[in-house]
């Protein structure tokens, strides 16, 4: 009788004990794609993983979302990691209304496909322009952020960074590249699909410390990325958006992990300056590493966000 009980309550932990290992798996494997309604338009998203939710925002304006895979993909095995396509960009769908196309409008964006996805409090990162996208959504919606993330992101005001930026990109382009852009784009390779998949992987490498990277920046410009780089491009571009966004930056005061690399062109005086600002944040800086640092040097990145995370927990 004894015997038999035993057997019985084995035969019950295995069973617990499958059960557990199947639904792990299938959370850690777990990935969905779609569309979702946020403010009138249908936000193309990419949801893999499980567990806490950190939302993306990527860079440009007019890029979208598909560069972030699979760099950033190995952080799905512990976080529900959510890519998506800005209003215009990508996949994403609905007609391009100008009196909406604005930094107010992508942040709101942002808090709309939180509500609409029905997440509570995120982890947001933001890459290049979405870093300033998150930065802004910070100083807006604190209340919603368990940590913010910012990627080779612009941030604090700081005078030099726009110009130093082009000067080095300038700088960093052969005439031979220079001549190849001017011919693409005179030719029209802006206004498809297969010009810019051709003219891009030129128009990277000043951002970039290893060439050999390059194609790994995966994209799919659609063809608004012209019009609405240039729209939104007016706005970022102006002193008034950085001295209103200092003006907010006290809000901020979520754990906010800062990461840059040594060679983008973007300089790393804007990190710092954003670090110095935010008093609850902490600033890492890639060696011998541009523009993407989950691309460029992947494993170090997942390892530094992972580490992050844990320590907020």
């Amino acid at each position: 009788m004894i015997v038999t009980l035993k057997l019985h309550c084995m035969k019950k932990l295995l069973v617990l004990i499958l059960l557990f290992v199947y639904l792990n798996s299938v959370g850690q494997n777990s990935s969905k794609e779609g569309f979702t309604e946020v403010n009138g338009v249908e936000l193309y998203y990419k949801s893999i993983g499980a567990g806490e939710p950190i939302v993306v925002v990527h860079g440009g304006p007019g890029l979208d979302e598909g560069y972030f895979h699979p760099g950033i993909d190995p952080l799905s095995k512990k976080y529900r990691v959510i890519t998506y396509d800005q209003r215009g960009s990508g996949r994403s769908k609905g007609t391009l209304d100008t009196a909406r196309l604005s930094l107010d409008q992508y942040v709101e964006d942002i808090e709309g496909l939180r509500k609409s996805l029905g997440l509570k409090k995120i982890h947001l990162m933001g890459h290049s322009f979405g870093g300033l996208l998150s930065l802004l959504y910070a100083t807006k919606y604190p209340e919603n952020l368990q940590s913010l993330i910012l990627v080779d992101a612009g941030g604090a005001k700081d005078s030099t960074a726009m110009p130093t930026t082009a000067k080095t990109v300038e700088a960093r382009t052969t005439q031979a590249d220079k001549d190849t852009i001017a011919r693409m784009t005179a030719a029209g390779y802006f206004n498809t699909l297969e010009g810019r998949s051709k003219l891009f992987p030129i128009l990277w490498k000043p951002y970039v410390f290893d060439k050999e990277k390059i194609p790994s920046i995966s994209t799919s410009i659609n063809d608004s990325f012209s019009f609405i780089h240039k729209h939104i491009g007016k706005t970022f571009a102006t002193s008034v958006l950085y001295d209103k966004l200092n003006e907010r930056l006290h809000l901020v005061n979520m754990p906010t992990l800062i990461l840059h690399g040594d060679y983008d062109p973007l300089p790393l005086s804007t990190a710092e300056l954003t670090h110095q600002i935010l008093k609850n944040s902490r600033l890492e800086v890639f060696k011998n590493c541009g523009h993407f640092p989950f691309i460029e040097q992947q494993e170090g990145f997942i390892k530094v966000v992972d580490d992050f995370l844990q320590s907020i927990r």
